[in-house]
């Protein structure tokens, strides 16, 4: 049996405006999903978590829609 694929902008907003992320301080705890963590059937590896300050610039910021 073969996955249905589902392309990410069905499922998320790609680098939305971010507001409340942007309210966080640096020193927060915010979960970090690397591409190899993101799997086309939509499993998530959400176990790694980074501090905001080293992942707010050189990556993707993306939330799931209705999840705020």
């Amino acid at each position: 049996m073969t996955a249905a694929m589902t392309r990410l902008r069905y499922i998320a907003e790609i680098n939305p405006a971010t507001p409340a992320f942007d309210l966080l301080a640096d020193e927060t705890d915010v979960t970090f999903m690397p591409l190899e963590t993101v799997w086309a059937d939509h499993r998530l590896d959400t176990s790694r978590v980074r501090m905001k300050a080293t992942v707010s610039t050189g990556y993707v910021c993306w939330y799931r829609a209705g999840s705020d």
